[in-house]
């Protein structure tokens, strides 16, 4: 079995994460401050964005990805999916601009922003494709026989890519 971690968030996604991170604090430490019936609302949506944030954190972005002989694994804190390797019909490692000109320009359906990008990538051209990426690229596009193809964003995406491919 071999493990890679996810990459690290780039630059932009940190700081973007940093911002979105703030918000629930803004929300809360305004809620304890201001009169009633206002608190009561800024306090709920502010329970609610950190009730939010957790479901991503542990639902929605992955904390690694395993290789094995028979399958790949994409495990997060609170869940795990397994694609049999005899799924994976390819492994290509591309950056964002070779990315836009394979599939196109694509609409995000899921989590965006906080942490990476996790859930759907929609396009006419392509379909839907399973996003789990923390970072603008390099990006690992899995081509699958049968489902949607998976971009992922390990931290060493030369070595995850030999390893689907051996």
């Amino acid at each position: 079995m071999q493990v890679f971690p996810i990459a690290r968030m780039s630059p932009l996604i940190l700081g973007l994460t940093v911002v979105l991170l703030c918000l629930p604090v803004v929300f809360l430490g305004l809620g304890l401050f201001a009169p009633s019936p206002t608190s009561t609302v800024l306090l709920v949506t502010g329970v609610f964005i950190v009730l939010l944030y957790a479901s991503i954190w542990v639902y929605f972005r992955p904390s690694r990805y395993q290789v094995t002989a028979a399958e790949l694994s994409i495990i997060w804190p609170m869940r795990s999916r397994a694609i049999p390797r005899h799924d994976v019909a390819s492994a290509r490692i591309l950056d964002l601009a070779g990315f836009r000109a394979a599939y196109g320009q694509t609409v995000r359906i899921g989590a965006g922003g906080l942490w990476g990008t996790f859930g759907w990538l929609w396009n006419p051209r392509a379909g839907r494709l399973d996003v789990y990426v923390t970072n603008l690229g390099p990006w690992v596009v899995v081509e699958r026989r049968s489902g949607r193809p998976l971009v992922l964003s390990p931290e060493d995406p030369d070595g995850f890519a030999r390893a689907l491919e051996s």
